[in-house]
């Protein structure tokens, strides 16, 4: 089994959304800002035959919720069954979710073994809030707290970084706006111990032109003597190739992937990690490919407005 891109489209509103069928599982997160409310407003009232499930993952007690129901990490495979109806269609609305609802989802869908048609969404916000509006001074808090880094299983290295037989690992990161995410690992006491290079990601082109300027201003010290690679901020499939390649041409078989770019930026590290594992042979020579994530805590009124609905249709078989 493994995920394939079907086609991208884009939408100027959300009301021209087209999906068709009737009958729909959907999978959202947390409101808390303009686009968020609105996305989740749709969805769960568009079609007649609806199971609306809002899913999301609390590190500290390392589980799910459920529309209420918690669900210990390591069950959710066997109880995600109970809220997918695997004759209607299944949208994931990944403005609201995090890269750990969208991985563990795209994950489990992926073991059921028959064919299925998944449509993910993500609706751009007119802009960001931040404490200045002087662009020198921009500060974005779009997370009020951070996690602890840690893999997510079952994509992770399953020998210690730092064992005296295995080589370090190199990190290949997508940048946002928020500095503070990969600069916790770079100033980490054990980070030449257990790390080797970094390989940072630049959405280029931005959702909006200039954008791309913040996150080369907040990540300055990180790409000022290191090679930069670029993908689209809104296309994941530009961004699944990025990976497919980059890691083909690089000798190393030690390697971390950090989703902390834009959300189309962390669908394709969902699909390509999950098709890496489906592929994956130990002792062939291929690359051992981990992910960890710092797990943030969205702020509230974190953006503000809606702008255009991009749509992601995936086949899964």
């Amino acid at each position: 089994m493994s995920i394939k891109f079907k086609y991208i489209s884009k939408q100027s509103r959300i009301d021209d959304i087209d999906i068709s069928g009737d009958s729909f599982t959907i999978f959202y997160g947390s409101n808390i800002d303009d686009r968020s409310n609105a996305v989740i407003n749709y969805f769960t009232t568009v079609g007649t035959i609806k199971h609306s499930n809002k899913i999301f993952y609390t590190q500290v007690n390392d589980s799910f919720s459920i529309n209420e129901d918690i669900i210990k990490k390591k069950d959710i495979d066997k109880c995600l069954h109970n809220y997918i109806n695997t004759s209607s269609n299944i949208i994931i609305d990944c403005t609201t979710l995090s890269y750990m609802e969208i991985l563990t989802l795209l994950n489990f869908l992926n073991n059921i073994p028959m064919s299925i048609d998944v449509d993910l969404f993500y609706v751009e916000p007119v802009g960001y809030n931040n404490e200045d509006t002087k662009f020198e001074g921009m500060d974005f808090h779009l997370s009020y707290d951070s996690g602890r880094l840690a893999y997510i299983k079952p994509f992770f290295l399953e020998t210690p970084l730092d064992n005296l037989n295995k080589e370090k690992a190199v990190i290949i990161v997508f940048l946002g706006f928020e500095d503070d995410r990969i600069n916790t690992i770079l100033e980490r006491d054990d980070f030449n111990e257990t790390y080797q290079e970094v390989f940072p990601i630049l959405a280029v082109p931005a959702f909006e032109y200039g954008w791309e300027n913040i996150s080369i201003s907040k990540h300055i010290g990180l790409i000022d003597d290191r090679k930069l690679l670029y993908s689209p901020s809104d296309n994941p499939y530009s961004s699944y190739k990025l990976l497919n390649e980059f890691i083909k041409e690089i000798p190393y078989k030690q390697i971390v992937i950090m989703p902390f770019g834009t959300k189309p930026n962390t669908v394709a590290s969902a699909i390509f990690m999950v098709n890496y594992k489906e592929k994956y042979i130990p002792n062939t020579g291929m690359a051992s490919i981990a992910t960890q994530f710092d797990f943030p805590i969205k702020s509230e009124k974190r953006s503000y407005g809606v702008k255009e609905v991009h749509h992601y249709s995936l086949r899964i078989n």
